[in-house]
């Protein structure tokens, strides 16, 4: 099996959102706790930014758009509403 450095960084991307995606569920079922606002944005931090990458090294999408979504989604991250209780 020929092993490049391109298919080591995508399947480790790709565990790397599926393992994030189970800890979150874990951990949400083992603290009682309902999927709050944080448990999204870290979720959808957690498979977009690995996706992302797979996406770019892979080649499908130009840099320009990669920035916009990167951009998007830090953005989506960092931001709260003033009446959350973080």
């Amino acid at each position: 099996m020929d092993l490049n450095i391109l298919t080591i960084v995508t399947c480790t991307c790709s565990l790397l959102s599926v393992i994030s995606l189970i800890g979150i569920l874990y951990n949400r079922n083992k603290l009682g706790k309902s999927i709050g606002l944080r448990s999204i944005q870290f979720a959808c931090v957690t498979i977009l930014l690995p996706l992302l990458i797979i996406l770019t090294i892979q080649e499908i999408l130009p840099i320009s758009t990669i920035a916009v979504v990167v951009g998007s989604v830090i953005g989506y991250a960092f931001a709260s509403k003033e009446n959350n209780k973080v």
